[in-house]
């Protein structure tokens, strides 16, 4: 149970530049909302190529960082390298044709921290300290000294940030192909589903019956309960026939899309699973790694019967964490 969420440097080395851009992102979002700070502070996009200001992404946090550990400061800017990166390249990276990028000069003016992150590289503490000094010389070139915090992680140091986040692990894992056995991230969950992207029909004439209730409630009111239910310690059964929906409803629970007025859980924090896929950690095991990572991770479980779901929701009701079944 301790290797669940243990990454191996080799599934870091083998993400593309538009892959290891969207980890480091997803990796800051994931920080900053274990601490409960907005994810919105994290902005990351555009062409890995373009003339970006030396910035891939970039967290500007309206508040102190509570614990910081990998985003360091409240301010802060990463350069995602899907390739080696030796010191001979961090002057050229930093300052191209001998001026600073103005992205670095400004987090002088926020106290903030600029990180070089290399996918590729694997490298020894001597070799990580020659990168930091070529970072560190460089800043005191242009005379930024200490004012501006730096860093450099290379595969490593990357993986074992990968491991404090399970819903990132379960993501990164499908994303280069080599999956926890049935376990999944946010995708088209549902039955003949293909397109993450599609719209879900919201049809009022719906009816959903909460427990105790005598009528039943439309699909709008339901979501907007289901959700702010998820922001709670809380373990929950959908119970339906066969084919009426059920874990597409779920799917639109983390779809910003489908009834904005209410506020939508992350995506990017639920991992689901359906048991009929026969899933290796089996969920008791998920679930009690997930504890003691103090994951606050929303897990999704297909097929669940009433036993399942009563053996699981022991272990919710002993530990503090959310956690949403179907």
């Amino acid at each position: 149970m301790n290797h669940i969420f243990d990454i191996d440097k080799s599934l870091i080395k083998a993400v593309d530049d538009e892959t290891a851009r969207e980890l480091i992102a997803r990796l800051c979002r994931a920080e900053l909302r274990a601490q409960r700070h907005p994810e919105s502070a994290v902005t990351w996009g555009g062409d890995q190529r373009a003339k970006d200001g030396g910035v891939d992404v970039r967290v500007d946090c309206p508040s102190p960082l509570r614990k910081p550990d990998y985003v360091r400061t409240a301010s802060a800017a990463f350069q995602v390298k899907a390739e080696i990166f030796t010191p001979s390249k961090i002057q050229a990276e930093m300052a191209p044709k001998g001026t600073l990028r103005p992205a670095i000069v400004e987090l002088k003016e926020t106290g903030g921290t600029y990180i070089i992150a290399s996918t590729k590289d694997d490298v020894s503490d001597s070799a990580l300290q020659a990168r930091r000094d070529a970072i560190l010389q460089c800043l005191s070139d242009h005379g930024l000294g200490t004012s501006v915090q730096s860093d450099f992680y290379d595969s490593r140091r990357i993986a074992d940030w990968v491991e404090q986040h399970p819903s990132v692990a379960t993501w990164l894992r499908h994303k280069i192909s080599q999956p926890f056995k049935g376990w999944r991230p946010y995708s088209p969950w549902a039955y003949l589903e293909d397109d993450p992207e599609a719209e879900y029909l919201v049809d009022d004439r719906v009816r959903v019956f909460e427990p105790g209730a005598e009528r039943g409630s439309n699909i709008t009111h339901a979501i907007a309960q289901l959700r702010r239910e998820l922001r709670q310690t809380v373990s929950i059964r959908i119970v339906g026939l066969s084919g009426v929906g059920k874990t597409r409803l779920v799917q639109a629970l983390f779809d910003p899309r489908v009834c904005p007025e209410s506020l939508t859980p992350t995506s990017e924090n639920v991992i689901y699973v359906d048991l009929a896929d026969e899933p290796d950690p089996q969920p008791q095991m998920m679930l009690e790694k997930l504890f003691e990572l103090e994951s606050d991770s929303i897990v999704v479980i297909d097929n669940c019967g009433p036993d399942t779901h009563e053996r699981l929701t022991a272990i919710v009701k002993r530990k503090d964490s959310r956690h949403y079944r179907i």
